[in-house]
């Protein structure tokens, strides 16, 4: 009887597996790297350019995490400060990176995606300041029609993408799904499921 459970229990559990890990769900949010340029961005904003901090954007930092992941054995010649990879085209797997995060091409045609690679041993400081000082970013940076974003660091590349509230460029989010602290609770839900299914095994057992 027990066993017949225990079969249960495993084909359950890879049964499960897929839908609590797929796409967008392998987001878990923004590392503590991620989060200190986000916030080094929100005081650029809110000081210098005086238009309103970003919410934090879940699809926006997937977008943001991947495109650094896709850049992360591309060599950084950066040995002084600011010396970025700019622009879109850069990215001949954005379309794969928007299938990784869930993201619809229509919903991000009015974004803005910014990589940037900072010297080997530099922190998000670096990366905050080459960002904020270069005048290529100060456009989309001082612009109030981007409400949210997200932050994606692999090594030596920190990516910033902002997002509108518009449909064309929201990344697909709604005002629901978007937080004000740069942070979110899918590691929470996730951890909570786990938590529960493992109660239910025992049970069961």
């Amino acid at each position: 009887m027990a066993q017949n459970r225990l079969a249960l229990v495993s084909t359950t559990l890879l049964l499960l597996m897929p839908l609590v890990f797929c796409k967008l769900s392998d987001y878990t949010g923004m590392t503590a790297d991620d989060k200190q340029l986000f916030d080094m961005i929100n005081q650029y904003r809110t000081n210098v350019a005086n238009v309103s901090a970003l919410g934090f954007n879940k699809a926006a930092g997937c977008v943001a995490h991947q495109v650094a992941f896709k850049f992360k054995d591309t060599a950084c010649t950066n040995s002084t400060g600011a010396d970025t990879v700019y622009g879109r085209e850069q990215l001949p797997d954005y379309l794969d990176i928007l299938d990784e995060c869930d993201v619809s091409l229509d919903n991000v045609k009015d974004s803005e995606i910014q990589p940037n690679c900072v010297p080997p041993g530099s922190g998000p400081s670096v990366a905050a300041q080459n960002i904020t000082l270069d005048f290529m970013y100060q456009e989309y940076l001082n612009d109030s029609k981007f409400k949210t974003g997200g932050v994606g660091s692999v090594g030596s590349w920190y990516v910033l993408a902002l997002a509108t509230d518009q449909a064309d460029g929201n990344f697909g989010s709604t005002p629901d799904s978007v937080e004000g602290n740069g942070q979110n609770t899918l590691l929470v839900s996730v951890s909570s499921f786990w938590g529960l299914l493992l109660m239910w095994i025992f049970a069961a057992l």
